[in-house]
């Protein structure tokens, strides 16, 4: 039922809670410890899945991940500092595989899969977990199902919790990819759903099918895109068929990782004696006598049983009253018997007082104080009495008050020693019961006493608590003041600086302008006399273009004059070279060989340098330095001959 579970999680979580915080206060980290606390994530991670369809009243699911979560955290944490200390756990494989299987929704879980040890993360069970984050983050759902069904009971019970959030994506993927258009729809048998995505039956795939807007019809599932929506409300986990297939042994060893182990047998020892009085831890001895304290008759009574065994002696009354009369008319009233002879009359008292005798020798047994008298099987008939003799009036009355004597001597004696029992018994018991009274009552004045020094400690500890934390409230304050102090120095101390700052500014830009106006004014006078001398340059420069360009028409003046002078020549000396005519200074008789044609001689430097040229028959033609000159330039060039004095 709901109750019973709810107590039951609600019984193991509040112990595995205080073992865990206890842990942590002490801050243990050992084997042991590890052990403990893998325990307590081994019970979380059970009832994540077998309680997953309780009410929230009975089972809060967020509550249970946040604590296998801390536990998990808790393994985390002690793993690292036992490596540190080169010591490893068995299971350690086994929980870091429940962490990573505990984040497959984060993104970078796999980078902390690379952090771990080579023993780990090359171990069977982190590989398989990162197998199930490859279906997972893929939405293989084949393959992650595949998985599941192949997984142990504890990390099929982890897997659970992703169960909806898989099907919800294999519902949309074979919804888009078995449908053509968005009016016409798809129809898929719901048993291949069943089996492709781990449901317990086809009732439930219905339900799971329904919630998302598709329709059931003979067994197939009507797939529609148009039809597909997402619920408003996330669908409840329920617990697979599959899963707890797989627990076959106990919870205990679900939770243990293994057989239980045997529990330590205890053999019982009392450590009480018959009078209820603690006698300390030796063996039991339960052959003690109480002797009766200021009786008469001196007579032993058996060791008291034991507490409820006296109770129930309490509670019981006497066999018969203390009343003198009552018992000798209910004895006259038994015995109505024939009379005999006086002598055997005479012989049930001896044998009654041997039989006290023997007990009073034998030694005492342990025996109820108080036996109820059984009633005396009916006896058949017996045969009538031979003729006895017969006695007289007298005899007869002395025989009966005889008879009478000894039974009320008998009848007394009897009382008597019950009634010296039954208040040897009674003083036992009372004294029991003052001893339990006073045992009561020290228990009370112990525990008001107790009381009343918790709450003077429960005092002592608030005002410490008070004291300290006025302590810290002061330090605190403290801290504060000194910290604020610290920044408003900062601060004021910044403000100054920026005053000093922003003043050394101001007079290093006045120093600065001051310098560049000194800088500037020399500047300009050094300006002043580079332009000037510029100018100067320029007017110079100008006024000797304007005398060269005056020169130079003068020259070109004379130039023209020369080149007309030339062209005039050159045309008389064409005319002179068509009528050709002796020269005048060579002697008539060699006339005739001047105006032959000769072979032109070569230049020679010493004439040119007299500006002289050698013209063969025609004789030497003296020319200009200038036209010497290019004729040195321009060997190739022909001179014509012309008389000496042209």
């Amino acid at each position: 039922s709901h109750k019973c579970c709810r107590d039951w999680y609600d019984f193991v979580w509040n112990r595995t809670r205080g073992i865990r915080k206890d842990i942590t206060q002490q801050h243990l980290c050992d084997p042991s410890t590890v052990a403990l606390i893998e325990k307590c994530t081994r019970f979380h991670i059970h009832c994540a899945h077998h309680l997953c369809e309780e009410p929230m009243m009975s089972f809060d699911a967020k509550i249970n991940n946040e604590n296998m979560t801390k536990c998990l955290q808790s393994l985390k944490e002690m793993y690292q500092d036992l490596a540190t200390r080169n010591e490893f756990c068995p299971r350690e494989q086994e929980f870091r595989q429940y962490s990573v299987l505990l984040k497959l929704n984060d993104g970078d879980i796999l980078r902390e899969v690379q952090q771990f040890r080579p023993e780990v993360r090359n171990s069977p069970e982190v590989k398989f977990a990162v197998q199930v984050f490859a279906a997972l983050n893929s939405n293989n759902f084949v393959r992650f199902f595949k998985l599941v069904r192949g997984a142990f009971y504890l990390t099929s019970c982890i897997l659970h919790r992703y169960f909806n959030q898989v099907r919800r994506d294999a519902l949309k993927a074979l919804n888009i990819a078995y449908t053509v258009g968005s009016q016409r729809p798809t129809t898929f048998p719901i048993e291949d759903l069943v089996r492709m995505l781990m449901f317990r039956d086809a009732d439930e795939a219905g339900n799971f099918v329904m919630q998302y807007g598709l329709n059931i019809n003979e067994g197939m599932v009507e797939l529609s895109r148009s039809s597909y929506q997402e619920p408003d409300v996330p669908i409840p986990p329920r617990r697979s068929m599959d899963i707890m297939g797989k627990r076959t042994v106990l919870i205990g060893e679900v939770v243990n990782g293994g057989p239980l182990p045997s529990p330590p047998q205890h053999t019982p020892v009392c450590s009480f004696d018959s009078r209820n009085r603690y006698r300390g831890e030796g063996p039991v001895t339960d052959t003690a006598t109480v002797f009766q304290r200021g009786g008469t008759l001196g007579a032993t009574v058996p060791g008291l049983a034991p507490k409820q065994e006296i109770k129930s002696l309490m509670d019981l009354k006497p066999f018969m009253d203390l009343d003198l009369k009552q018992p000798m008319k209910l004895k006259l009233q038994e015995e109505s018997r024939p009379f005999v002879d006086p002598n055997a009359m005479l012989k049930p008292p001896v044998a009654e007082e041997s039989a006290g005798q023997a007990e009073l020798a034998a030694p005492p047994e342990v025996q109820p104080l108080f036996q109820l008298v059984q009633p005396q099987p009916i006896r058949p008939p017996s045969p009538p009495p031979k003729p006895r003799p017969v006695y007289t009036d007298h005899d007869i009355m002395e025989e009966v008050n005889s008879v009478v004597e000894d039974v009320l001597n008998a009848e007394c004696t009897g009382m008597a020693k019950a009634g010296a029992d039954f208040i040897s018994n009674a003083l036992c018991v009372s004294e029991t019961q003052v001893d339990t009274v006073v045992s009561e009552v020290v228990q009370q004045m112990v525990k008001e006493v107790s009381i009343a020094e918790f709450n003077a400690e429960k005092e002592r500890i608030a005002e410490e608590k008070c004291r300290i934390k006025e302590a810290r409230r002061k330090q605190e304050h403290e801290l504060f003041i000194s910290q604020f102090s610290k920044s408003l120095c900062s601060e004021i101390t910044k403000e100054v600086l920026k005053e000093c700052i922003k003043d050394t500014a101001a007079s290093e830009m006045q120093h600065a302008l001051e310098d560049k106006a000194a800088c500037i004014a020399r500047c300009s006078e050094e300006e002043c006399n580079r332009l000037m001398e510029e100018t100067l340059e320029n007017a110079i420069f100008q006024l000797a273009k304007d005398t060269l360009e005056v020169e130079v028409l003068r020259f070109r003046k004379f130039v023209k004059r020369w080149r007309d002078v030339v062209a005039v020549r050159r045309q008389l000396k064409r005319q002179m070279r068509a009528f050709p005519a002796g020269p005048c200074c060579v002697d008539p008789r060699f006339k005739l060989k001047a105006l032959a044609p000769s072979a032109p001689s070569p230049l020679r430097p010493d004439l040119l340098a007299q500006g002289v040229v050698n013209l063969g028959n025609a004789g030497n033609v003296a020319v200009s330095c200038t036209r010497c000159l290019h004729v040195l330039a321009s060997p190739h060039i022909l001179l014509l001959p012309c008389p000496v004095g042209a």
